[in-house]
């Protein structure tokens, strides 16, 4: 009987070393894969920070963008007014000049020199356009 005993304690032992390497093999694959993990989540960390740098920087380009086509209405809008007042302006220069030949006194440079000269808008005529 002691035969047998030592037989079945040397094929529990085999069946213990067996189960401790298959438990290995587990606890390896089980490291792998928490290895892993690790990993997917680490480059789906950084993927993140990556995103977000994007839309801050879309958004910074955005602004800009919002910014420059509102400057550029207005640049527009103070293009027309500018336009509006030179054509005024050369009706009323045309006038004068028309008006200072029939009175007899084409002094044209004159005419010219002065309005130049001149500070205001207002002055030879010159009406101002208001944006409102």
């Amino acid at each position: 009987m002691l035969g047998a005993r030592r037989g079945f304690l040397g094929g529990l032992a085999v069946l213990v070393l067996l189960a401790l390497l298959g438990g290995s093999a587990d606890a390896d694959r089980l490291s792998d894969k928490r290895a892993e993990a690790t990993r997917v989540q680490s480059e789906l960390d950084q993927m993140d920070t990556d995103l977000a740098k994007a839309i801050e920087a879309y958004d910074a380009a955005q602004t800009r963008l919002d910014a420059t086509e509102a400057a550029i209405r207005e640049n527009e809008l103070e293009l027309t007014i500018t336009r509006k007042n030179l054509a005024i302006a050369q009706s009323d220069l045309t006038s004068q000049l028309v008006a200072d030949y029939r009175s007899g006194s084409p002094d044209t440079i004159g005419v010219i020199c002065e309005c130049a000269m001149r500070p205001t808008k207002t002055s030879c005529g010159m009406l101002s356009v208001s944006m409102t």
